[in-house]
């Protein structure tokens, strides 16, 4: 009973402490699940699976029509025989550049006399700011 007590007298002294901030929190998983909704109508869902089972054998009646046009036209093109560098000469491109000027594109370097900026030396700089 003794060591119960001892036991007990250490938690209230660890609850009583000052919390560590960076002592990681003893916290229990728990399971995000989202809001449940019911089931409105059944009727509705059948009507719906209804329509989505005629409109995939539609698209697959008109897949196999697809195939069977594509083997007819594939048998009427084996017929032929097609040189491969026939196919691009079809195409005419034609690319207006507008007229060539004779000034070049490019500037040449400016000179560092035409560079706005006139070289003076020492003195004409002292003489110009007082220091003489």
């Amino acid at each position: 009973s003794s060591g119960i007590n001892a036991e007990y007298g250490e938690y209230q002294a660890q609850k009583m402490a000052e919390p560590n901030p960076f002592q990681r929190r003893k916290t229990v998983p728990s399971i995000v699940t989202p809001n449940f909704q019911p089931v409105e109508d059944a009727s509705k869902h059948a009507d719906i699976l209804k329509k989505l089972a005629e409109e995939r054998e539609r698209q697959k009646t008109a897949e196999k029509a697809a195939e069977m046009e594509s083997k007819k036209s594939d048998r009427s093109d084996n017929n032929k025989v097609v040189d491969p560098f026939e196919l691009h000469n079809d195409c005419d491109i034609d690319i207006d550049i507008g007229p060539v000027d004779s000034i070049p594109a490019v500037s040449p370097t400016p000179d560092n006399s035409s560079s706005g900026r006139r070289r003076i030396n020492l003195s004409d700089y002292s003489r110009k700011v007082g220091l003489m």
